[in-house]
């Protein structure tokens, strides 16, 4: 056999096997079971071997066995009634652009529990309606830019327990109600000063909330809160050991949950701004220096704006557990 066809062949071979991990089965969902609501209130039915398709009039499925690993381009399209989907624990490994086609009232879709490594752009915002997305429990290490963008009704996205090691800052934007967003249980290491450029919500979104605790965070670079509307920023149970980064870039009425990381101390630039404004800091469980405790008592009193929740891990004398005005 001449080298040419042996280049040949293994091309054939190679391309064959790409094909044959690319096709999406268009019938996975032919046989599901499902527990529906025909209306919010009435009393759940289970569907057993039911084709996915007939359940187009109901406004709630919960599909508890099927045999599908990927939700191809189309697979869920003409529900005009359906508002909640979920694919819970359902082997998912892979769902592709387009999935979600003329569902025009779906406002929540959880796939939580899953195979998912990877989000690409096109699966949710092309369905303006969706509000609440739940992703928790996946192996998400990449989403694309743009894949929650745009989307004029979408408030809150759950992304907890995943491997997510970085945030783009270019996946939420053009959001205007995103007001919530978990990345808690992940690999994170670092907020830089891109990670929260996408979370700009409109002027009537009060505050946003973020969830980072349980993560490996040991660095924040200021410019990453700066523009954030007032937060409520969930760091607990991270590596943090500087707080100046963070006390002097959130905006007034933020609140931020430092406990169970590496904090020594609370520098005096920090706590001028804890003394002037309405931020609230719980810093629970911290290392802090006994003298930084007995310094934070002397700074903070009870005319301070601010509120911040100290207990140290070491085995001071006199331990001040709160220190300012208890708005």
């Amino acid at each position: 056999m001449s080298a040419l066809h042996c280049i040949l062949l293994m091309f054939l071979i190679y391309f064959s096997k790409t094909s044959a991990n690319s096709v999406c089965d268009k019938f996975a969902l032919s046989s599901v079971d499902a527990l529906v609501h025909k209306q919010i209130n009435s009393r759940a039915i289970f569907h057993r071997e039911e084709n996915f398709n007939s359940l187009d009039g109901y406004i709630n499925i919960d599909v508890v066995r099927a045999n599908a690993s990927r939700l191809c381009t189309g697979m869920v399209k003409n529900f005009p009634a359906l508002e909640s989907l979920a694919f819970i624990n359902a082997n998912l490994t892979e769902i592709e652009p387009g999935t979600f086609q003329d569902v025009p009232r779906l406002k929540k879709v959880y796939l939580s529990v899953n195979l998912i490594k990877h989000l690409p752009r096109g699966v949710f915002n092309t369905v303006p309606s969706i509000k609440i997305i739940y992703l928790s429990r996946n192996e998400i290490e990449t989403i694309e830019d743009a894949a929650f963008s745009l989307m004029p009704n979408l408030k809150s996205v759950h992304l907890d327990h995943n491997k997510l090691t970085s945030l783009s800052g270019n996946v939420f934007f053009g959001s205007p109600l995103i007001s919530q967003v978990d990345f808690s249980h992940n690999e994170l290491t670092s907020i830089n000063r891109n990670s929260f450029d996408d979370l700009r919500p409109s002027s009537h979104i009060s505050h946003i909330d973020i969830f980072l605790q349980s993560n490996k965070i040991n660095s924040i670079d200021s410019e990453a809160l700066r523009p954030l509307k007032p937060v409520n920023l969930y760091l607990q149970r991270n590596e943090i050991t500087r707080l100046s980064e963070i006390i002097t870039a959130l905006r007034e009425k933020s609140r931020v949950y430092l406990e169970n990381n590496k904090v020594t101390c609370v520098p005096d630039d920090a706590l001028q701004i804890i003394k002037a404004t309405d931020l609230k800091v719980y810093l629970r469980n911290n290392p802090v220096q006994c003298e930084c405790v007995e310094r934070i008592d002397n700074i903070l009193d009870e005319e301070s704006r601010g509120e911040l929740n100290v207990v140290t891990t070491l085995p001071c004398n006199v331990d001040f557990p709160f220190f300012g005005n208890n708005l």
